[in-house]
């Protein structure tokens, strides 16, 4: 699936309306179990957003780690955590994590 980037409006209004599932727990299929640590902006493109993970993963800042980008396309990411060992790390995009849960939201798409 092709997922648009994100204005910076956008991410910054899909990121306030799923900040509900911090301290949250799921899992899916037969995976670990993972607690929501976070719900991030970062950049759209992969290489600026392994940049910021990078950043991110050291400050556990998000607007910290965004500094220096000068792009206008964003993302917006769930930060979790195996609920076993809160030191793994992993991120997933908030589309990715609802089309996998079944929630429906309307997510603002670029026109073609």
């Amino acid at each position: 699936m092709e997922f648009r980037p994100f204005t910076l409006e956008d991410a910054v209004e899909v990121q306030d309306d799923f900040e509900d599932l911090k301290d949250t727990e799921f899992k899916t299929g037969t995976s670990i179990v993972y607690t929501v640590h976070d719900v991030i902006i970062s950049p759209f493109n992969e290489d600026d957003k392994l940049k910021f993970i990078d950043r991110y993963s050291q400050t556990k800042d998000c607007r910290e780690s965004l500094n220096g980008y000068s792009g206008s396309e964003y993302d917006v990411l769930l930060v979790v955590y195996d609920v076993e060992d809160e030191t793994k790390y992993t991120y997933t995009s908030i589309r990715t994590f609802a089309a996998t849960k079944g929630i429906k939201y309307n997510f603002p798409v670029i026109a073609d």
